[in-house]
């Protein structure tokens, strides 16, 4: 059984208190609500990056096909974007 000290609160105070076993650190405790953020923060990460990827093979899938943009199009397109917000 593992006790922690007093003086090395954990819940409420965003601490972290490290396990070291022979002077390495071996674990770490953290409040439960810290470690559910992280948990949270890590899920919307994963989503994000699926997204990203899934979005990455689309236009990799457009370029073989030869659906591209050409430069001068693309520059008139954004001058006009330009214009339409000023």
């Amino acid at each position: 059984m593992l006790f922690v000290p007093r003086d090395q609160p954990v819940s409420g105070q965003h601490e972290r208190v490290y396990v070291t076993v022979h002077g390495k650190p071996s674990a770490v405790l953290l409040a439960t609500e810290d470690l559910e953020s992280l948990e949270e923060a890590i899920e919307i990460l994963a989503e994000a990056d699926a997204d990203a990827m899934r979005r990455l093979h689309a236009s990799e899938a457009e370029l073989a096909r030869g659906e591209v943009e050409r430069r001068e199009d693309l520059a008139a397109a954004m001058a006009r974007r330009r214009s339409q917000r000023q």
